[in-house]
């Protein structure tokens, strides 16, 4: 009985601290965080690889700048989901991505916390995109309470 009160306790705790978290749309990121969406086989076309490994270097070093900006980022590809989201991302959003991207061709896009395209571009320009964020109502309020 004490083992099962154990492990009962156990699974309440992992529940409440968010350790299975699943991204399942777009929308559950609302007013958290902004997004960098990325998809790396736009119309229709196969992912090169180094275009996927430079999006993910790129993204990588600017990692405290990105965490500084609230952003989650994600590359998708036909097959695969890489992100910095801290838990699993499912097909779901994928699709979310490339319905945002193949209408018009581009490949990055950047959601504001208010759940907007703010930018589309089929270049990933990271200092522009911080600039443009930097720019954001929100994004001024954060930095002022910060101080």
């Amino acid at each position: 009985m004490r083992l099962l009160l154990a492990a009962l306790a156990l699974i309440a705790h992992q529940a409440s601290a968010g350790t299975a978290s699943v991204l399942a749309s777009l929308d559950q990121l609302k007013w958290q965080s902004r997004i960098i969406a990325i998809n790396a086989s736009t119309n229709g076309h196969s992912a090169n690889p180094g275009n996927i490994e430079s999006y993910k270097s790129t993204l990588k070093a600017y990692k405290s700048l990105i965490e500084d900006r609230d952003i989650v980022w994600l590359v998708v590809t036909s097959d695969a989901i890489t992100s910095n989201f801290p838990g699993s991302v499912t097909g779901n959003v994928r699709t979310e991505i490339q319905a945002l991207t193949t209408t018009d061709g581009t490949s990055v896009v950047l959601i504001g916390k208010d759940g907007t395209v703010k930018d589309k571009s089929n270049t990933l320009d990271l200092e522009s995109l911080f600039g443009l964020i930097d720019t954001m109502p929100m994004r001024i309020n954060e930095m002022q309470s910060k101080r």
